[in-house]
């Protein structure tokens, strides 16, 4: 499959294992032979980066895979979640602790394959325990927390993971590694789901290593309208928040076959210039397999060619990115003013009350 050459001036691509599984093993020489083999015009790489799950504890684990990259032109992210009971927001200090050493073991592990990033939901565990049982913010009796108090309590955690992540992002630019923080909202946990409270926490550890992952599925599903998301990205951009994309159909879906509002979301990149060879737009796609199915809530059959899905997706992506139409590529009046009152009421209400 092949593209004209001007796509690649324009637009980076990424990859993301995560559509075949939570472990490293996901990561084989066939997979990456075919992602390779996605061309641009003139015998170039259409697909540029991977991301790579590092869920695992075992460093030792990751030698082969290491290995394996080497032989490919990739760069690498990686990515990892937050547990329950190692949790950078928690209440008791011994799993916050915990929180802190777990994502400092993920930035050994991101060196280790020569990643100069780590992303993931860094703010909150999945709900959804490994062991199928619900995770959800409980009182000291056990019940369940409903707002207007759970609001609060959240804002609690956001306030105690803020020195937590300094300590995390100062150990991760001692190696050379960047934290990015993606923030996720169908968790239904009522803090750090948003744009706005993503650039808001970052600007609060601030330090120059500590980032976003903004994934447009998201930022669709819960966002506060593109006004409000042009004038935080340009707020990110003017503090030097480092800036990471993912673009991920909200139903979970193929990319070709979205409602995604490709116009706008590439036209706020291209008018502030946030796509480059380092920071790529990554394609998330979920199969219809555990763990997705159920911590997803897929009823769908899963895609008889995943594989094809994505390279589908990257190359409609490229395509996209170039038929954005010149009048998208502004970033709407009055939209900074409106995410710095956001961000200064956000702070305030949160980090400053």
């Amino acid at each position: 499959m092949v593209l004209s050459a001007r796509a690649w001036a324009e637009v980076y691509v990424s990859a993301n294992f995560l559509l075949f599984g939570t472990t490293v093993q996901s990561v084989t020489e066939e997979r990456l032979q075919r992602l390779s083999e996605l061309k641009l015009e003139g015998g170039r790489q259409a697909i540029t980066t991977i991301y790579i799950p590092v869920f695992e504890d075992d460093r030792g684990q990751y030698d082969e895979t290491r290995k394996l990259l080497d032989r490919f032109s990739f760069r690498v992210i990686c990515t990892t979640p937050m547990s329950a009971d190692c949790d950078i927001t928690s209440l008791d200090e011994r799993e916050g602790r915990a929180g802190v050493e777990f994502l400092k073991e993920r930035v050994l592990i991101a060196k280790k394959m020569g990643s100069a990033v780590l992303t993931g939901a860094l703010l909150f565990p999945e709900l959804e325990g490994h062991s199928g049982k619900e995770i959800c913010p409980v009182d000291e009796r056990g019940e369940v927390l409903e707002p207007p108090v759970l609001n609060e309590v959240v804002k609690k955690r956001l306030r105690l993971a803020v020195g937590r992540m300094q300590e995390v992002a100062d150990f991760a630019a001692d190696h050379g590694i960047s934290v990015l923080n993606e923030y996720i909202n169908h968790w239904e946990i009522c803090g750090g789901n948003t744009m706005s409270s993503a650039l808001a926490f970052a600007l609060e550890v601030n330090r120059p290593n500590m980032g976003i992952l903004s994934d447009i599925s998201h930022e669709v599903m819960q966002g506060r309208g593109p006004i409000i998301y042009a004038g935080l990205l340009q707020l990110a951009k003017k503090s030097k928040i480092p800036l990471y994309f993912q673009l991920s159909e909200p139903g979970r879906g193929d990319i070709v076959h979205s409602w995604i509002p490709f116009d706008q979301l590439f036209g706020f990149m291209q008018a502030l210039d946030l796509i480059d060879e380092e920071h790529p737009i990554d394609i998330e796609i979920f199969d219809a397999v555990k763990p997705y199915n159920t911590l997803l809530k897929l009823t769908r059959e899963p895609f008889k060619d995943p594989m094809q899905v994505l390279l589908d997706g990257a190359l409609f992506t490229h395509h996209r990115f170039l038929e954005v139409p010149h009048a998208c590529k502004v970033i709407p009046e009055g939209a900074l003013e409106a995410g710095v009152a956001l961000i200064a009421k956000e702070r305030q209400e949160v980090y400053h009350p």
